[in-house]
């Protein structure tokens, strides 16, 4: 980043702009990259500003929509719904379903993220619905799961979230996206586990983990096992849940998420 932000200073001092909007948004890219959000910023509103009336329609809300995503990353919710809004609008103008779909799904994450859950639901609907329309199943998936976590972390109706994950579940299975299955395989496992339904949550995420172990992926079969753990905790059975967690934890240092092993570090302290 500082590499390029010498590069643009040099570029302006000799007058040389042909390649202005290339390396600034490339600017953007890698301070995002690095969490760096108010440098991002900084940039993203020098691309904003070279805006023209002559500007292609996509590439205005291109720009508008990355401005979104960087005032929601530093939790200035109504200007990334403006911005947001804003290139909601022309992606539906020009016809781009695509863009349109991401944009209005970004829309529902950020209406989540302020606590106005009911938008949040309209959005995901609607942009569930465009994705639909132009044959994106895995993204439709993805849909029916936000929606799910929704009611599931923030409203506390666990059958309802049921149901969207089971029809998320049900995509995935259309789709052979085996990941996507077993992810939501656990998901449904907790709809059932906050409501004490132990054997049917366990059914759940011993499907999960039998396809993370076939996918041979250390992150889902750490999950299973760390769910599994909880589920014999609970029921008193703590010689499980400990042999469970040793499993969790071996195959979490083959993975680079250091959430997951914390939850299992923390989990075992908790059970201690």
């Amino acid at each position: 980043l500082t590499h390029i932000e010498h590069t643009l200073a040099l570029m302006n001092y000799a007058g040389k702009q042909s390649e202005f909007k290339a390396l600034t948004t490339l600017a953007v890219e890698t301070a995002f990259a690095i969490g760096n959000y108010e440098k991002g910023l900084f940039f993203q509103q020098k691309l904003l500003n070279t805006l023209t009336p002559d500007t292609p329609t996509n590439e205005r809300a291109e720009v508008l929509y990355r401005l979104g995503i960087l005032y929601s990353r530093m939790e200035r919710f109504e200007e990334a719904v403006q911005q947001l809004e804003e290139a909601t609008r022309l992606w539906n103008e020009s016809g781009e379903l695509d863009r349109l779909a991401e944009s209005v799904a970004t829309l529902g994450v950020v209406r989540e993220n302020m606590g106005a859950y009911t938008e949040a639901l309209d959005k995901f609907h609607e942009s569930f619905a465009l994705y639909e329309e132009i044959g994106e199943m895995g993204q439709t998936a993805f849909q029916y799961r936000r929606m799910g976590r929704i009611h599931y972390l923030r409203l506390g109706r666990y059958e309802k979230a049921r149901e969207q994950f089971l029809a998320a579940l049900d995509r995935y299975r259309q789709e052979r996206d085996r990941q996507g299955e077993a992810e939501v395989l656990y998901e449904v496992g907790l709809t059932y586990e906050k409501v004490a339904l132990f054997d049917q949550a366990s059914e759940y995420y011993t499907q999960g983990l039998t396809i993370g172990q076939e996918l041979d992926q250390p992150f889902l079969i750490a999950t299973g096992h760390l769910y599994l753990a909880n589920l014999a905790w609970f029921q008193g059975d703590y010689q499980t849940a400990f042999q469970r967690l040793t499993q969790a934890a071996q195959q979490a240092e083959l993975t680079n998420d250091a959430q997951l092993r914390i939850m299992i570090k923390n989990t075992r302290g908790l059970m201690y």
